[in-house]
């Protein structure tokens, strides 16, 4: 090997594993970072000595590489970023990605809390060239979690801080009373962005019958049998409240179904009948 030769070592990732690679301390001094890999010269003989292995890709974007934004945003994501910049005044994140056109593109961004809180935002809205994709938003103690994808060309993509001004509730408006159903209740915010962490609570007549928290789809299932009544299903996030009823009707009997049924049957055949006693009759006075 030709000892100006440069190699370096890159870890590889799918969207759901990575490689990750454990250099021995005694190789550290004869190999450095550069953008993610390691470069060994062309010291051949360090190969043998790296361990390789294999963990989930917590951030779910195949062949990423990480890129920080000021305050301790950080972009894991397949993209080439162009340029990046956060308004802290406008609660605005603006990124300008490129990629290979017709390939797929990737970006998970992990926020601290204290940011989104500073900006008094609950909810947030990702916009690529201003229209809004279905970004994945989670989050836990420390950080929120904005997944999302799209096709790679040129973009401007925006992620938008907001406050909660509003709840949407999309629910069935009436269900089949004393039956076993699941009843899926969608709890979004005024720009219809899944609202995470918000407390569903039906109730009947004033009374409290069952209470969900939305999680990161914004969705609460109920598996109920519901009384014969008119329910309210109240939605809180935030301070925002916001209300819809559900009605549950009893189901007609089986019997009287049946019933109804054969009594149809029965005038079918009976007009059929009549029908064709009436062309009968109709013949033989031409003839």
């Amino acid at each position: 090997v030709n000892e100006t030769m440069k190699i370096y070592i890159a870890p590889g990732s799918t969207s759901h594993e990575e490689v990750e690679i454990e250099m021995p301390s005694q190789y550290m001094n004869f190999t450095k970072i550069v953008e993610g890999k390691y470069e060994i010269g062309s010291n051949l003989q360090i190969l043998s000595h790296m361990q390789f292995k294999v963990r989930p890709n917590k951030y779910r974007v195949a062949d990423y590489h990480i890129v920080k934004v000021k305050p301790n945003i950080i972009l894991a994501t397949n993209s080439t970023i162009v340029e990046h910049a956060f308004n802290e005044n406008l609660g605005v994140l603006n990124i300008k990605v490129q990629g290979v056109p017709g390939s797929q593109g990737a970006m998970n961004i992990t926020i601290p809390r204290d940011i989104v809180e500073s900006q008094n935002a609950v909810t947030i809205t990702v916009k690529v060239d201003g229209q809004k994709v279905n970004a994945k938003i989670s989050k836990d103690g420390k950080n929120y979690y904005v997944y999302f994808t799209y096709q790679h060309s040129v973009h401007l993509i925006e992620v938008i801080f907001s406050k909660l001004q509003a709840i949407q509730i999309q629910a069935p408006q009436q269900v089949a009373a004393e039956s076993p159903m699941e009843i899926i209740v969608a709890c979004l915010d005024q720009t219809g962005t899944p609202v995470s962490g918000a407390t569903i609570t039906l109730y009947l007549n004033g009374e409290q019958i069952a209470s969900l928290t939305t999680g990161p789809d914004g969705r609460a299932v109920y598996m109920l049998t519901l009384k014969e009544g008119k329910y309210t299903l109240k939605a809180q996030a935030d301070g925002v409240v916001e209300t819809a009823t559900i009605i549950a009707t009893p189901q007609p009997p089986i019997l009287l179904i049946i019933a109804t049924i054969i009594v149809i049957a029965i005038l079918a055949s009976i007009l059929a009948i009549l029908k064709k006693r009436h062309e009968k009759a109709a013949g033989i006075k031409q003839s």
